[in-house]
């Protein structure tokens, strides 16, 4: 007997997050200065593509690797219906892209508690934003929540997953089948899944195959795999789909497959068409700072994938951009506009037939405004033939000209040493080779626009080489990293020496801090300096600097703000269900919105059976809403709806009604009058009840005259038993008609859908009169009076019986 020990490893509940970080898709050129800190939309670029998308100015963090959301050392990855999972022998790795300007710094977390470097746990981290963790060998106390923290001087972002081991001891075995695939046979774009079950150690790994060829997953193409059962789900099934499914599974003690066949029938009712607009975007013009709304309608079958472009770049949702997408309604909503958002807004559509894409211009209006100086020229001290950096930041708009002098010289890029290289109002100017003679003295910068002019001015010394009494700053303690929850104190302490006395300034994420700054607290004592920081206020990087007229020197650390955990509450529905009536074969919607800490998990019910996604039944969220889709309703299926909310603090419910009608139809007799015959002064009474969707209205006629409310001797009424009661015609044939005995009754029902018409006869007959006679004719005139009546009913039974045919024809 082998036993086969390995730990079976999995990601889930992966959540992403951030904080807006400025343009960190800049990349300078090589000697180039860094780019202006304006907050604008940051690029993106995936692993393994080089393709830009805009994310609104926030940063991205992502889980990557080739293909998955997780890498692990030994072997495949699966993706499950938890998340994640793969086999280990020994490691395993976590991996992510990070793209930030600076790039930023990266701590790992395990429940809250910062991860360093040591015989298990190996950082990696490269200048194109690779990260990676290591962990080898793999233990089963490694389980836990993992975070990621990305820093750096604008701002922080953070992702996390939970990471479970556990550690299995199997028999070792070759795959095998406990389930085999069955062959299926469906209707162009319905739902089909294949699946089947296996066993053997170690879990087998698995490859999919349509007509021999390998399966890749895609959106109409989902695989999952658990290491005991393999699906295979294709969504909106084609005619081109139908081909042999090949399952096969292997280990290193064998491998074993199934196939099953696959077949299409084509949809002659089910026209798929390529996207299509039928409403437009439309031009947009607004000033800087305010919100801007795109909206266009598009249809498409199967529906289009929608993506926006700003000046043919792809945006991705964040704080300052947000997407709608309901319906056909595509919406684009564009908060906080800066100049970097106008140009050419475009939406697109997408489906397998095809694309569409309509355009609006986005023109964003910039008050002018003249030169001024954000960050002036500051005074510089360097020893002869070394090299001195001035920076400035100027605003205004049309964007300033810049030019620069130097003791009365102006100053020109690639002359005598001299490096000027500016972006988007942000310059850096490098002078190399300094010298006393040439370039001591005053260095002016002047700004120009059409609306004004702004100078900045400073002073740059040029000393002789330095004397031996004399030492530049030097950190004996640097500040180190501080990690708080929000609105806890963070607290930055350093020593610095130097002659002369250094002077020490504090900065926060490239912002100068003094003792008048909100939300920081400012101590030095003789060497030692502290800077107190109130975290709700500030997260990221913090500086001291220490200079003197020898030089500068600098010592940096992160501020790492943790996210307060969220007060827990139990699930509250705040929009409940409310009753539905729809008509058979249609489809209806019961929408619910439900708040709670954790995030509610919602489950719908059907007359006390739990319902689950399928071809006819869709469950969704959008826009914080819960949806239940049921199609092609059935009668059978009216009865209670039931949301439960859960989590782990309680539950709670909302119930409603779903009424299922027949469709609508014309009205059908099921009741028709019948043919009476009455003594004049009596009453008679007519039913009448026809079925029919909508409920059917009834008229009724004599002779030919509709009978009208309050009409003499002639009344018509309802049976108010039921909802859909007969109606009931009543003659008093005292007062109605008195002069005619046979009177022709009809009756229509009609809906919007049709009328049907039927009758009968009413036969009116004198009223017996009492004969009186005396004794001697007594016998003669009962004879007489019975066979004059006999006589009369004789001739009313004939005329009956032929109304009878008649109407029954």
């Amino acid at each position: 007997m082998v036993l086969k020990t390995l730990y079976i490893i999995e990601l889930t509940d992966t959540e992403e997050g951030g904080l807006e970080l400025v343009d960190p898709s800049w990349c300078p050129e090589e000697g180039g200065p860094p780019r202006k800190k304006v907050k604008s939309p940051p690029v993106i670029s995936p692993t393994g593509s080089s393709t830009s998308i805009y994310s609104g100015g926030s940063s991205s963090i992502d889980w990557t690797t080739t293909g998955t959301t997780l890498e692990m050392q030994g072997t495949r990855v699966t993706r499950t219906q938890y998340g994640f999972r793969t086999l280990q022998e020994s490691s395993a790795k976590m991996c992510l892209k990070v793209t930030g300007y600076p790039l930023p710094d990266i701590t790992w977390y395990k429940d809250d508690v910062q991860l360093h470097e040591d015989e298990r746990h190996t950082f990696y981290s490269d200048e194109d934003g690779f990260f990676a963790m290591t962990i080898d060998p793999v233990q089963v106390t490694d389980t836990g929540r993992y975070t990621c923290m990305a820093t750096n001087e604008y701002g922080q972002a953070s992702t996390s997953a939970f990471f479970r081991v556990l550690k299995v001891e199997k028999e070792a075995a070759p795959p095998a089948f406990v389930t085999k695939l069955q062959d299926k046979e469906c209707k162009e774009g319905d739902v089909i899944d294949f699946e089947c079950e296996v066993e053997g150690w170690p879990e087998p790994e698995l490859v999919w195959l349509v007509d021999d060829q390998p399966l890749r997953p895609s959106h109409d193409f989902r695989l999952q795999y658990d290491g005991q059962t393999a699906k295979l789900e294709i969504r909106d099934a084609q005619p081109d789909d139908t081909g042999v499914y090949t399952v096969k599974i292997q280990n290193e003690f064998g491998s074993i497959e199934s196939k099953a066949e696959l077949f299409v029938q084509a949809d002659p009712d089910k026209n798929h068409v390529a996207p299509e607009f039928q409403a437009t975007i439309e031009d947009v013009e607004c000033d800087e700072g305010e919100e801007v709304r795109f909206k266009s309608v598009i249809t498409g079958d199967p529906n289009p994938e929608i993506t926006w472009f700003i000046n043919g770049k792809p945006l991705s949702e964040s704080e300052k951009v947000k997407f709608i997408s309901e319906d056909g309604i595509c919406i684009l909503t564009i908060k906080d506009v800066t100049r970097h958002f106008d140009g050419m807004v475009t939406c697109q559509g997408s489906n397998r037939l095809g694309s569409a894409s309509c355009d609006g211009r986005l023109k964003v209006r910039v008050p002018p405004a003249p030169p001024t100086f954000n960050k002036p020229l500051e005074d510089k001290t360097v020893q002869e033939k070394n090299t001195v950096v001035f920076e400035v930041d100027v605003s205004g708009w049309p964007e300033p000209t810049l030019t620069f002098t130097l003791c009365g010289k102006e100053l020109k890029h690639g002359e005598e040493g001299v490096e000027i290289v500016g972006h988007d109002g942000f310059y850096r100017i490098s002078i190399a080779n300094t010298s006393i003679d040439k370039h001591d003295g005053e260095i002016v910068a002047k700004a120009q626009n059409e609306h004004g002019t702004a100078e900045s001015r400073a002073r740059l010394t040029v000393e002789q080489e330095e004397e031996e009494s004399r030492s530049a700053p030097t950190f004996l303690k640097d500040i180190e990293d501080q990690t708080v929850k929000t609105g806890e104190f963070a607290v930055f302490e350093t020593t610095v020496r130097g002659n002369p006395n250094p002077e020490v300034t504090w900065f926060i994420n490239g912002h100068k801090m003094d003792q008048g700054s909100p939300g920081v607290k400012i101590e030095a004592h003789n060497h030692d300096h502290k800077l107190t920081i109130d975290s709700a206020q500030y997260a990221g990087t913090v500086l001291c600097r220490a200079e003197n007229a020898v030089g500068r020197f600098e010592t940096k650390a992160r501020l790492i703000v943790l996210a307060p955990e969220k007060q827990k509450k139990p699930p509250k529905f705040v929009e409940i269900l409310v009753d539905k009536t729809e008509t058979v074969d249609n489809t209806v919607v019961f929408e619910v919105r439900v708040e709670g800490e954790p995030k509610p998990t919602v489950t719908w019910y059907l007359k006390g059976v739990e319902l689950k996604q399928s071809d006819r039944i869709e469950i969704r969220e959008f826009d914080g809403s819960i949806k239940l889709q049921i199609k092609n309703l059935k009668i059978e299926e009216a009865g209670e709806i039931k949301a439960v909310g859960t989590n782990s603090e309680g539950s709670d419910e909302t119930r409603a009604n779903l009424t299922v009608q027949k469709k609508p139809f014309a009205p059908e007799f099921d009741l028709r009058p019948k043919s009476l015959t009455v003594e004049k002064g009596s009453e008679a009474v007519f039913t009448a009840h026809a079925f029919g969707i909508p409920l059917p209205t009834y008229e009724w006629s004599v002779n030919g005259r509709k009978v009208r409310d309050g009409q003499e001797g002639a009344r018509v009424t309802r049976d108010e038993s039921t909802v859909d009661g007969a109606s009931i015609l009543t003659i008093d044939t005292a007062t109605y008609y008195s002069e005619v005995n046979h009177l022709t009754i009809s009756v229509v029902a009609e809906n919007t859908l049709g009328a049907e018409e039927t009758g009968a006869q009413l036969t009116i007959e004198p009223k017996k009169e009492s004969v009186v006679v005396d004794e001697n004719d007594s016998k003669k005139s009962t004879s007489e009076v019975q066979k004059s009546s006999e006589s009369m009913k004789q001739r009313t039974n004939i005329l009956v019986g032929k109304t009878d045919r008649f109407y029954s024809t």
